[in-house]
Protein backbone atom coordinates (compact mmCIF):
# COMPACT_ATOMS: atom_id res chain seq x y z
CA UNK A 1 0.00 0.00 0.00
CA UNK A 2 2.82 2.36 0.81
CA UNK A 3 4.35 1.79 -2.62
CA UNK A 4 1.13 2.82 -4.42
CA UNK A 5 0.81 5.97 -2.30
CA UNK A 6 4.46 6.78 -2.89
CA UNK A 7 4.08 6.50 -6.65
CA UNK A 8 0.93 8.61 -6.67
CA UNK A 9 2.54 11.35 -4.61
CA UNK A 10 5.69 11.18 -6.70
CA UNK A 11 3.83 12.43 -9.77
CA UNK A 12 2.07 15.08 -7.70
CA UNK A 13 5.33 16.49 -6.41
CA UNK A 14 6.97 16.26 -9.83
CA UNK A 15 4.12 18.18 -11.48
CA UNK A 16 4.20 20.83 -8.76
CA UNK A 17 7.96 21.23 -9.15
CA UNK A 18 7.74 21.53 -12.94
CA UNK A 19 4.93 24.06 -12.60
CA UNK A 20 6.96 26.11 -10.15
CA UNK A 21 9.98 26.07 -12.47
CA UNK A 22 7.83 27.24 -15.40
CA UNK A 23 6.28 30.05 -13.33
CA UNK A 24 9.71 31.22 -12.17
CA UNK A 25 11.09 31.03 -15.70
CA UNK A 26 8.17 33.10 -17.00
CA UNK A 27 8.67 35.70 -14.25
CA UNK A 28 12.39 35.91 -14.97
CA UNK A 29 11.70 36.18 -18.69
CA UNK A 30 9.26 39.01 -18.05
CA UNK A 31 11.84 40.86 -15.96
CA UNK A 32 14.57 40.25 -18.54
CA UNK A 33 12.31 41.50 -21.33
CA UNK A 34 11.77 44.89 -19.67
CA UNK A 35 15.39 45.27 -18.56
CA UNK A 36 16.90 44.57 -21.95
CA UNK A 37 18.38 47.65 -23.69
CA UNK A 38 16.77 46.79 -27.03
CA UNK A 39 13.04 46.00 -26.83
CA UNK A 40 13.17 44.09 -30.14
CA UNK A 41 15.67 41.56 -28.76
CA UNK A 42 14.12 38.44 -27.21
CA UNK A 43 15.85 37.33 -23.98
CA UNK A 44 17.38 33.87 -23.99
CA UNK A 45 15.27 32.63 -21.08
CA UNK A 46 12.06 33.53 -22.90
CA UNK A 47 13.16 31.74 -26.07
CA UNK A 48 14.31 28.75 -24.04
CA UNK A 49 10.98 28.60 -22.20
CA UNK A 50 8.96 28.67 -25.40
CA UNK A 51 11.16 26.06 -27.08
CA UNK A 52 10.88 23.76 -24.04
CA UNK A 53 7.10 24.16 -24.00
CA UNK A 54 6.81 23.34 -27.70
CA UNK A 55 9.02 20.26 -27.34
CA UNK A 56 7.06 19.10 -24.30
CA UNK A 57 3.72 19.64 -26.07
CA UNK A 58 4.77 17.63 -29.13
CA UNK A 59 6.35 14.84 -27.06
CA UNK A 60 3.36 14.58 -24.71
CA UNK A 61 0.90 14.50 -27.60
CA UNK A 62 2.86 11.76 -29.35
CA UNK A 63 3.19 9.79 -26.11
CA UNK A 64 -0.53 10.00 -25.41
CA UNK A 65 -1.41 9.03 -28.97
CA UNK A 66 0.67 5.84 -28.65
CA UNK A 67 -0.58 5.05 -25.11
CA UNK A 68 -4.11 6.44 -24.69
CA UNK A 69 -5.59 6.46 -21.20
CA UNK A 70 -7.66 3.46 -20.26
CA UNK A 71 -10.77 5.08 -18.80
Amino acid sequence: MFRIDLLQNQWLWASLAIGLVLVLATALAYLAWWRSPKPSRVPWILGLTYIALVIFTVAYTLWKSVRPPNW
